[in-house]
């Protein structure tokens, strides 16, 4: 008797650790420099008033611009593609 072939699914999985290019400094948490992720603050901050971002510790800035930006985009490695469609 023939087996049948048991569908899969594919588990799209948004938390992956980013893969960053090799020449950038890497924060372990972002491909983004701390440069950038204080740029993205200060322009946040500048179209928000009402939810801005206080902290000058990268790692709490990331993790406001993620709760912030979480239902523009799944991927994190879109946050290029949000600052430059006028999104942030």
């Amino acid at each position: 008797m023939p087996r049948k072939h048991r569908r899969t699914t594919k588990h799209k999985k948004y938390n992956k650790k980013p893969r960053c290019s090799p020449r950038t400094r890497k924060l372990g948490f972002t491909c983004y420099s701390q440069e950038s992720l204080v740029r993205m603050k200060k322009y946040w901050n500048a179209r928000h008033p009402d939810a801005e971002i206080n902290s000058n510790d990268p790692k709490e800035i990331w993790h406001a611009l993620d709760a912030n930006l979480k239902d523009v985009c799944r991927t994190r490695d879109a946050g290029s593609n949000r600052s430059s469609s006028g999104i942030i």
